[in-house]
């Protein structure tokens, strides 16, 4: 729990080699990439391999049963959650981030859930979710550098910055997807509503995140962040996963909304870790969410007049 509020005040976790995460990244390279060698073949990039390539690999690895035991493994033994049946989470991603690609178009289609995103702008999470206890879990699956990998903007866990929250609303993206049309996927930072001076502040603040295979970070949902923008000629293989603590929400224990003003608490989206997995005996049983959220799910936060 101690841990848990040092992440929602903005502090910043980093589990060194934790054993499954190893586990992860040699099963990755062994098992996954060979299937679909082309995304890390020199010279390979963004607009010279086809956006299949990195849509197959990515269901491939979200199937994978082993995939999900091992980020199990990583979550519970980083014991952010003391009591294993009280976390939930949404639901692992693979990242596939390729040289010259640029900044996603968050409106695409192929982008409108979040699915395939490779190189996400800066926005919180909690922009979307409104859960305030959500945590993001993040590793590399193979070497990375500053120049791909994700950036954090700490100082800005607590200052607000300009956004669409606003008008965005989830219902909105469901009705846009099934017609097939454009919507933005999450929430968008609005850069005009800086002035240059802010803008420079704001990236003078931007942190890039080097750790090695192995190593594991967390960090608040509320935190801004995004990708750094490769351009260097190799790809980044990253995994990613979002977890809340079911005691936090009953107990209204959270990160601060500064400036989230999206309709909605999203609790839905995270299900018990061990939902439907019979013959779990260390404690970590399935937890009804359902009455949960019934229960405790907030109020949408009020928009600005």
């Amino acid at each position: 729990m101690e841990l848990r509020r040092e992440l929602y005040a903005g502090g910043i976790k980093i589990f060194k080699q934790l054993g499954p995460a190893i586990e992860l990244c040699d099963y990755f390279v062994k098992n996954i990439l060979p299937r679909k060698p082309s995304l890390n073949a020199r010279g390979a990039t963004h607009a010279n391999t086809p956006e299949n390539e990195r849509v197959v690999l990515c269901e491939m690895f979200e199937a994978d049963k082993q995939v999900m035991s091992l980020w199990k493994q990583i979550i519970t033994e980083a014991k952010v959650h003391e009591i294993p049946k009280l976390a939930s989470w949404d639901r692992v991603r693979l990242r596939v981030q390729q040289s010259d690609g640029g900044v996603d178009n968050v409106h695409d289609t192929l982008n409108s859930t979040g699915r395939f995103s490779s190189t996400l702008p800066i926005h919180r999470d909690t922009w979307a979710s409104n859960v305030m206890q959500q945590l993001n879990w993040w590793m590399p699956l193979l070497p990375i550098d500053e120049n791909r990998t994700l950036k954090l903007y700490p100082a800005y866990f607590s200052r607000p910055v300009p956004n669409t929250t606003h008008s965005w609303s989830l219902d909105e993206l469901r009705k846009y997807r099934k017609l097939g049309e454009a919507y933005p996927q999450l929430p968008e930072f609005f850069p005009d509503g800086m002035t240059d001076e802010e803008l420079m502040q704001l990236e003078e603040d931007a942190c890039p995140i080097v750790i090695d295979p192995g190593d594991v970070l967390v960090f608040s949902s509320s935190h801004l962040h995004g990708s750094v923008v490769n351009t260097c000629g190799l790809t980044r293989f990253s995994s990613e996963v979002r977890t809340v603590d079911a005691a936090d929400v009953i107990n209204d224990v959270g990160a601060a909304n500064v400036d989230g003003f999206s309709p909605g608490c999203h609790l839905k989206w995270f299900r018990s870790i061990y939902e439907c997995e019979p013959g779990v005996n260390n404690g970590a049983t399935s937890i009804n969410l359902t009455r949960l959220i019934q229960q405790h799910e907030p109020n949408s936060p009020k928009k600005p007049e």
